[in-house]
């Protein structure tokens, strides 16, 4: 929903979209997982598997087609055509930039370039473009600068825990064009996060600071015990 709602409501002015999804636990119990856990003994190749249908089912109704990966599948650098109108790709990182830039470029085909054409990144962990490459490597940073830092990328969806100080567990949420709400959660034995229904600890219309939202759960943890 927060895709059909971004397009039709950017009016062809928001070329760049941003959608962080969670990953299912390999158990395909119906919880969130934080994406570094060791859940995914499989790395990045597993974690891109188990993305892959989250990421169908998000393009459902768009006439989309999976592509393949980008280099190596170990990378998670997932590709899919969407429709007329955009490219997915998911996973692009500091270190997978460069298979991305000559994706943006054209290198794999010219749809990329048309007027009106939307990138949709999945899952994106990049930083900045200070961070991509060596420092002699001026150009790439340059590409990098205007392709990540300058591009105004719109994020329209995140689902993602986030951990308080010395205990306590959040699911920070958001679909275009809600608030972003932060939501107490509580975590299993076995790593799994449930939000917990009712307890609201946060909402905001701007995407929260990372300390803000450490601030709240560790708050709020705190005031249950």
């Amino acid at each position: 929903r927060a895709l059909k709602r971004a397009r039709a409501d950017g009016g062809g002015r928001w070329a760049r979209l941003c959608v962080q999804l969670p990953v299912p636990p390999p158990s395909g119990a119906e919880a969130l997982c934080d994406q570094g856990s060791a859940l995914f003994p499989g790395g990045m190749q597993q974690r891109a598997r188990l993305l892959r249908p989250c990421v169908e089912e998000m393009l459902e109704g768009y006439d989309a087609q999976w592509l393949g990966c980008l280099e190596a599948p170990a990378d998670g650098l997932g590709v899919w055509r969407v429709g007329d109108w955009g490219t997915c790709v998911s996973h692009v990182g500091n270190l997978t930039f460069e298979p991305f830039l000559r994706l943006c470029r054209g290198e794999y085909g010219d749809r990329v370039l048309q007027d009106g054409h939307v990138l949709v990144a999945v899952n994106p962990y990049w930083t900045q473009a200070k961070d991509i490459g060596q420092p002699w490597q001026g150009q790439l940073r340059a590409e990098a600068r205007a392709l990540l830092d300058d591009a105004g990328w719109t994020e329209i969806y995140c689902s993602t825990p986030s951990r308080g100080v010395k205990g306590g567990v959040g699911l920070l949420h958001f679909e275009y064009p809600h608030p972003w709400r932060l939501y107490l959660a509580e975590e299993d034995e076995a790593g799994l996060l449930r939000a917990l229904e009712g307890q609201l600890i946060l909402e905001t219309e701007e995407r929260p600071a990372p300390q803000l939202v450490v601030q709240a759960i560790t708050q709020k943890y705190r005031s249950l015990l």
